[in-house]
């Protein structure tokens, strides 16, 4: 009796685990399906909408229209030029952040170096990087160039005074124990300083990665023949307002894309403070 007792109870509890990571995955991945359904909706009633107030397609096209024109220019227009001005975002991104971390950590040590560039940081920081494009396209020309070096002034100051500000609120414990301990300056930074910015850093590189996109697609409005804000504009000459939204909305696709993965990344990277 009481085999047969704890076989039914084994057998329950079981049947109750299921449940429960049943339960437990509908939890963890509601929001992928939420997400989904909730744009569907919202692109449903905008097409409904659109349709019974007759909106002109020139001022708001249909979605549909939209997707027809995505359609339509996929091959020729939207992919060749999308992989343009991501090269120009990812180069730029990259150079910038790299600069901008060293750079973060040469000012954290040296008190002159910051006396020295902190005014010019400020100034790349609170000037808007697409109005410096045009001097900087009498001088390298209207290729990629020009907008590689827009994305990295844009991203790497950024990057640079968030690096800076997560150094300096190491913990003045740690410091002391690592002194205590004789360690040497690129032993602190490696082990104590670094590790305990990453958090203010993975800040900085979402934010540049961000500014790259709005600096990149600025650039390309301003001058040159190639990438989607160039596109957008010979489309807007067309009055084709169905693929000028494809684009902007591709455009979307790439800006959360690359925040999703800097994002996923910089969470692998700080994991270990939770």
């Amino acid at each position: 009796m009481s085999d047969s007792t704890s076989i039914n109870e084994i057998i329950v509890e079981t049947k109750v685990g299921e449940r429960k990571e049943k339960g437990g995955w509908l939890k963890t991945h509601y929001v992928w399906i939420l997400v989904p359904l909730l744009f569907f909706f919202v692109v449903g009633c905008v097409e409904a909408f659109l349709v019974l107030t007759k909106v002109p397609t020139y001022i708001f096209p249909l979605p549909s229209l939209i997707l027809k024109g995505f359609i339509e220019e996929i091959e020729r227009t939207i992919l060749p030029h999308l992989w343009i001005t991501l090269k120009e975002v990812l180069i730029g991104y990259i150079i910038g952040a790299t600069i901008g971390i060293i750079m973060g950590a040469i000012v954290d040590q040296s008190k002159l170096v910051e006396a020295i560039i902190t005014p010019y940081v400020l100034i790349l920081v609170t000037t808007p990087m697409v109005s410096l494009v045009p001097l900087l396209m009498l001088k390298f020309g209207f290729g990629i160039v020009t907008k590689v070096i827009a994305v990295t002034l844009a991203s790497g100051p950024v990057i640079m005074m968030n690096t800076v500000g997560g150094l300096r609120r190491t913990s003045l414990v740690r410091l002391e124990l690592m002194k205590t301990l004789h360690a040497t300056t690129w032993q602190t930074f490696v082990k104590v300083k670094f590790p305990s910015a990453l958090p203010s850093i993975s800040t900085g590189l979402i934010v540049g990665a961000v500014f790259s996109i709005i600096t990149a697609v600025g650039a390309e409005f301003v001058g040159g023949a190639t990438g989607l804000g160039n596109r957008i504009l010979y489309f807007s000459q067309l009055i084709q307002t169905p693929k000028i939204y494809a684009c902007i909305f591709t455009l979307s696709f790439m800006g959360i894309s690359l925040y999703m993965i800097v994002y996923t990344i910089t969470s692998k990277l700080t994991s270990w403070r939770e």
